[in-house]
């Protein structure tokens, strides 16, 4: 039938038409010049709970792109009834020692 597709080959794999392929990457079309940029900063502010978000939408396709990234980031933490010296002593501050974090500056109250 004219118009119908039957079968397409999707990074080298032949499928049926209709087929649901997970996407391995985006290849540009032969022939067509992909814009680039050098250098991205962005200042942004994130709520907590959508960190997994960032690092799977933002830094992971930055690190496929072959960027080096940098990352800062400002915590800033508040509770009427308290936050333990313990935890921030020996959770915060030792996870942040322990994968390698640079602490800029620090302050405890």
């Amino acid at each position: 039938m004219k118009g119908e597709i039957k079968e397409v080959e999707i990074g080298g794999h032949p499928t049926k038409a209709g087929e649901v392929v997970p996407p391995t990457g985006i290849v540009a079309p032969t022939g067509v010049v992909r814009e680039t940029l050098q250098r991205i900063m962005i200042e942004a502010e994130i709520p907590w709970d959508r960190l997994s978000d960032l690092v799977g939408g933002v830094l992971g396709p930055l690190n496929c792109e072959g960027a080096e990234i940098s990352l800062k980031i400002k915590i800033e933490a508040s509770s009427e009834k308290g936050i333990s010296k313990d935890t921030f002593e020996s959770e915060v501050m030792k996870t942040l020692r322990k994968i390698g974090a640079k602490i800029i500056k620090e302050e405890a109250k």
